[in-house]
């Protein structure tokens, strides 16, 4: 087959969150099945200054979108893995909207004013692209709002072009609370027709564009990265943030597979940024990778003391006002947290002050640092994620392998991943979304904790789970060959 895929990031060239983890692996490990696969992805500033070998395709020029009135060009480059012969990553190269400081947002965090158009742009930059190419598509798999209109343009405005007479289209939802929602002067810039805008059409959204309800209507099929998320985004309207009613109209659409780990780079017994390899028959060394964090960031603790890890987005669906609403609990239990997040400036701000009046307890820090993420799986004792809710999550699958037992709401992929049964334990879930819920699951963690051959027992038994991307690869091939069939 050929896939083509587009997605805003993708490890190892840029990365902000979860999703550059998925669309990474994922391309990797389809291309092992050697299956033709490309991967489409802007050329940010921060990826030219990666030490990696891109050529620029001087072969195709001339290549242009028109956007409203003005006319933007773009170039394209090319990455190629020596080692995966089957698979080529294409960059968009348009230095008036991927040259700046920020990936998604101002460095401030604030977004760029442009956001809907830069979206608009990169989307018909893809397009144009596999027809220079002269790429015939079996499958084309978008991934969230940045990417989700490309079905719509080929079965609309691109409806003629041979390049996409076959292809069929899958969209993926890593995150429904992120859609695309701008004012339809957006559509209407890229060379949607006014016509196709009008109440309760495809394209429109309360008067406004929304991408993902759009991509939702043209998409042969939908998945989301966990089976429970699947069924949370169809069972319960306050997941679906307004898109309820068009979720139920697609629903036969939908799919759910659950996302994958890259056990190449997330594995304590080959991992080169912790402090000491280690493995299910020498986990007495995940102590020594905890005696050398806590030195790292000037943190104590005794025997009795739990060191509680959390690597997230700094969001109220991260969990992180609940923290904070616990906060003065959780002050007085024998517990001690390592926090490395960023995002939201209100909540990050309240965190903050906290890390300075109790440093003795937390230590906070708000820049993206990938050693120090790998140095906190390996070095704490339980790993937080009490999310509203999780699409899959991919952090609590690291943490498993790494001996280090999470505690979660019981949602999403959370729920897929993570087992707190008398049979079989892996973990701790908390049912109802409130602090006695959460407080009451970690009170049970800790007594655990104290009981020294039981916790180990907990984290062999994580350290056994198989989340491997071959298996979840192997899904996603199953799903697109589904196609072919139609």
């Amino acid at each position: 087959m050929k896939i083509v895929m587009a997605s805003a990031e993708a490890v190892p060239f840029v990365k902000v969150g979860g999703l550059a983890d998925v669309v990474g692996a994922l391309l990797k490990h389809l291309a092992l099945y050697d299956h033709d696969v490309s991967l489409f992805i802007p050329f940010y500033s921060p990826v030219r200054s990666l030490n990696i070998a891109v050529e620029k395709i001087s072969r195709i020029d001339g290549l242009s979108v028109n956007m409203g009135l003005e006319t933007i060009p773009f170039e394209l480059y090319k990455f190629e893995n020596p080692e995966i012969k089957s698979s080529t990553v294409f960059f968009i190269d348009c230095p008036a909207y991927f040259n700046r400081d920020g990936i998604y947002s101002h460095p401030n965090n604030i977004p760029f004013e442009d956001e809907g158009e830069l979206w608009m742009f990169f989307q018909l930059a893809v397009i144009k692209a596999i027809e220079a190419l002269d790429i015939y598509p079996d499958v084309i798999h978008v991934h969230d709002f940045h990417t989700a209109l490309i079905p719509a343009l080929i079965r609309t405005n691109y409806r003629l072009s041979p390049h996409f007479s076959y292809a069929k289209c899958v969209l993926t939802l890593h995150n429904l609370l992120f859609q695309g929602v701008y004012d339809s002067s957006v559509l209407f810039k890229g060379g949607v027709s006014e016509s196709a805008f009008f109440a309760l059409s495809p394209f429109e959204f309360y008067g406004k564009t929304n991408f993902i309800k759009t991509g939702l209507e043209f998409s042969d099929v939908i998945n989301t990265v966990s089976p429970k998320y699947a069924k949370e985004l169809l069972d319960y309207p306050e997941y679906s943030y307004g898109l309820y009613d068009v979720l139920q109209a697609v629903s036969y659409k939908f799919r759910g597979i659950l996302n994958g780990a890259d056990y190449s780079y997330w594995n304590p017994e080959t991992d080169t940024l912790i402090y000491k390899n280690y493995s299910q028959t020498t986990l007495e060394l995940k102590a020594d990778n905890q005696n050398e964090l806590l030195k790292r960031i000037g943190m104590e603790k005794d025997d009795t003391t739990m060191i509680c890890g959390m690597i997230a987005r700094m969001t109220e669906q991260k969990g992180f006002r609940l923290l904070l609403d616990c906060w003065e609990e959780l002050k007085k239990r024998k517990l001690k947290f390592v926090f490395l997040a960023n995002g939201d400036r209100d909540l990050q701000s309240k965190w903050e002050e906290l890390a300075k009046n109790d440093f003795q307890i937390l230590y906070l820090n708000t820049t993206f640092n990938e050693e120090l993420a790998h140095k906190i799986q390996a070095g704490v004792d339980l790993f937080l994620m009490p999310s509203t809710f999780e699409p899959c999550g991919l952090s609590q699958i690291y943490s498993l392998k790494y001996g280090t037992p999470p505690l979660a709401h019981r949602t999403g992929g959370l729920a897929d991943t993570i087992i707190d049964s008398s049979g079989l334990q892996t973990g701790f879930l908390f049912e109802s979304f409130n602090c006695q819920s959460f407080l009451r699951t970690l009170d049970r963690a800790y007594s655990i904790f104290l009981q020294k051959e039981e916790w180990r027992e907990i984290q062999k038994n994580g350290m056994n789970m198989d989340f491997s991307w071959e298996k979840a690869a192997r899904n996603y091939l199953n799903m697109y060959q589904s196609l072919m069939r139609f």
